[in-house]
C-alpha cells in the first residue's frame, strides 16, 4: 500500500520568534545568595545553566505549558537556579533569577517547573 501525501503543495512559510532576554536580572535576595557556605557562585555559574535551560523553556513556552510569570527551577550539576520567566509582550521575555543554591538535594518546596539541564 501506497501512502499518499495529505499537502499538495506548500505555499509560504512563517516564522515564530521568542526572545529570552539575556543577560539575566538578579533580585537582592539572589545577589545575597551567591556567597552561602556551599561555596561562591559567581554570576557566570549562573548564566550557564540559565542558557542550557533555554531551549527546553522555549519549547515549554511554545507549547503552552507555561506562561510568563511561571517559575522554574533549572538544576544543573552542583547549581540550583531559580527564577521566574516575565513576559514583555508576546514574543519578549526575561529570566529573573530569585534564588541560587549549591546544593545538589536542593528542595523543591514550591512545586516549581524543574528543568534538568
Amino acid at each position: 500500500m501506497k501512502l499518499r501525501t495529505i499537502a499538495e503543495r506548500i505555499i509560504g512559510k512563517t516564522n515564530i520568534k521568542i526572545d529570552i532576554m539575556m543577560p539575566i536580572n538578579l533580585t537582592k535576595h539572589a545577589e545575597e545568595r551567591k556567597t552561602r557556605k556551599e561555596g561562591e557562585t559567581t554570576n557566570k555559574d549562573i548564566m550557564t545553566a540559565s542558557k542550557k535551560a533555554l531551549p527546553k523553556i522555549i519549547e515549554l513556552l511554545l507549547q503552552g505549558k507555561i506562561k510568563a510569570a511561571t517559575i522554574v527551577l533549572v538544576r544543573d550539576k552542583n547549581i540550583n537556579v531559580l527564577a521566574q520567566i516575565s513576559g514583555a509582550g508576546n514574543d519578549k521575555y526575561t529570566f529573573n533569577v530569585i534564588t541560587v543554591m549549591n546544593k545538589k538535594d536542593f528542595e523543591n518546596r514550591g512545586n516549581h517547573r524543574e528543568i534538568h539541564v
